[in-house]
């Protein structure tokens, strides 16, 4: 467990990695172990699992009981904090860039779902298969500035992938709150990577439409 006010020196090490850079008191070689954690930042008051995805949802199952679904309920028990698990990395840190800066993680992985899809959208209408965008996520740039960078693949899938940075478009993630936030805090969203992001949305669009359908009737 790493508490960033009880021990904010580690801070730094968690977000650029360091965290999992151990050393041989011996030799002094270095090794990088990636290990699962609980980071726990008390100021803006969440908790995020990183790792251990497995075990962890096996516990919250074995909690609830395993024939019974995950209720959003389980989330009041903690009052006004937010705790979810992050099985990735990149996705830990960008859950806690969105966190400090008081987006809601799950509208900020929508729009990092919606940031790749238009760059794809965009070099479809150009024909140009040179790059593909597979994942984004949030930071900051030297300014302090909420930022989102993209990964791009190359056509050749052996060429190093590359990085681009654009600004943190407000007006859209306002327009995706809009659309989309009424119901989320219907549904239990512990884990909310860019896969349930697709599915929700998908979801929801579908509930809308079978409405609307229903209205006509």
């Amino acid at each position: 467990s790493i508490n960033i006010q009880l021990n904010p020196e580690l801070k730094e090490k968690v977000m650029n990695g360091d965290i999992y850079v151990f050393e041989c008191p011996y030799c002094h070689a270095k090794h990088y172990i990636q290990y699962p954690f609980l980071y726990h930042d008390m100021d803006h008051k969440f908790m995020i699992q990183q790792g251990g995805y497995e075990s962890l949802f096996e516990n919250y199952q074995n909690y609830i009981g395993k024939d019974k679904k995950p209720e959003a309920d389980f989330l009041n028990l903690l009052g006004d904090y937010k705790q979810l698990g992050c099985p990735s990395y990149t996705d830990f840190k960008s859950k806690v860039v969105m966190l400090e800066n008081g987006l809601d993680y799950r509208i900020g992985t929508m729009f990092e779902y919606t940031a790749i899809a238009r760059f794809n959208y965009y070099m479809e209408e150009k024909k140009d298969d040179s790059l593909k965008a597979i994942d984004a996520f949030f930071d900051k740039n030297e300014n302090s500035e909420l930022i989102v960078v993209l990964e791009l693949q190359p056509k050749d899938e052996n060429a190093e992938h590359k990085y681009v940075t654009t600004p943190f478009d407000k007006e859209t993630y306002d327009h995706l709150n809009e659309s989309y936030g009424s119901e989320l805090d219907n549904v239990f969203t512990y884990f909310f990577d860019m896969d349930a992001a697709v599915k929700y949305m998908a979801s929801f669009e579908n509930d809308n439409l079978q409405k609307a359908k229903a209205n006509e009737i």
